[in-house]
């Protein structure tokens, strides 16, 4: 018996990247939305029309909950396939680092274009300071 992918339809034995160049071809549908979620979310002062002030906060109605846990699950799954198929500058440009903390990275051969590093520390020592000390130099 073969298997199936839960709509009955035969599973072939396909290969990571051929999985995600299959999905990426079917999230294209929606990529005009996603984008345009990418862009509203760098709007600074923007949030969810919720009544924030209620007595009991326990009680406020998250109606929007739902469609965003899916659009992250969305995200996510993107990000996932267009790593596999080696698309990694696209890939993180859905991401805000800001205000995280990494360590034990492998960051061999990245490469930092056209980022707000402000604050931007390197064991310890800001990024900036980095930079005018090795202009300096040359």
């Amino acid at each position: 018996m073969q298997s199936t992918n839960g709509i009955n339809q035969p599973v072939d034995s396909v290969g990571r990247k051929e999985a995600a160049e299959v999905v990426l071809a079917n999230l294209a549908e929606c990529s005009e939305v996603l984008d345009e979620l990418q862009e509203s979310s760098k709007r600074k002062y923007s949030r969810f029309n919720l009544r924030y002030n209620n007595d009991d906060p326990a009680a406020i109605l998250l109606p929007h909950l739902t469609v965003l846990k899916h659009i992250c699950q969305i995200l996510q799954l993107r990000a996932t396939a267009e790593l596999a198929v080696g698309k990694r500058t696209k890939t993180f440009s859905d991401i805000n680092f800001s205000g995280a903390r990494f360590s034990n990275l492998n960051l061999t051969n990245v490469e930092i274009d056209a980022c707000n590093t402000t604050g931007m520390k390197f064991r310890g020592v800001l990024v900036a300071d980095l930079f005018d000390a090795y202009r300096k130099k040359a």
